[in-house]
């Protein structure tokens, strides 16, 4: 568990040695070309988790749920308004190792792990079925 997430921090701190260029859409790239590697084992719930943290259901990549929609991420703003491109990207790749971080450590939790993960994303779905068969 900690090799994958030792790999998550070092591509947070120095992105330029796993990847050119050092783009938001290359680190997606990486982490899917990863998750063929393994089987699409490393990124199995990771869809629901984006969702989990919106709260609402998003049928967009999770790399773009990610940068559509910073502030459930943590970022407390949108990224159109950053200054600069080089600065968004930075941030984008941050924010992606960072859910990337937490979503491993749950996954890999004996008290929750990836059934917990569907279980949130479906009682989210319910909830969310049911305000629209309400309304």
């Amino acid at each position: 568990m900690t090799d994958l997430i030792e790999l998550f921090r070092s591509i947070k701190q120095r992105p330029s040695l796993f990847m050119h260029p050092v783009k938001y859409d290359s680190a997606v790239s990486l982490m899917e070309g990863y998750n063929l590697a393994v089987d699409g084992h490393l990124l199995e719930g990771f869809h629901e988790w984006t969702n989990i943290k919106l709260g609402f259901l998003c049928q967009f990549h999770w790399g773009r749920i990610i940068t559509t929609f910073p502030d459930a991420f943590g970022f407390p703003g949108d990224f159109r308004e950053e200054e600069s491109l080089v600065e968004r990207e930075k941030i984008a790749i941050a924010i992606l190792f960072n859910e990337l971080e937490e979503f491993y450590m749950v996954k890999k939790d004996r008290s929750k792990g990836l059934r917990w993960i569907y279980a949130q994303y479906d009682e989210l779905r319910k909830k969310l079925n049911e305000e629209l068969e309400n309304e």
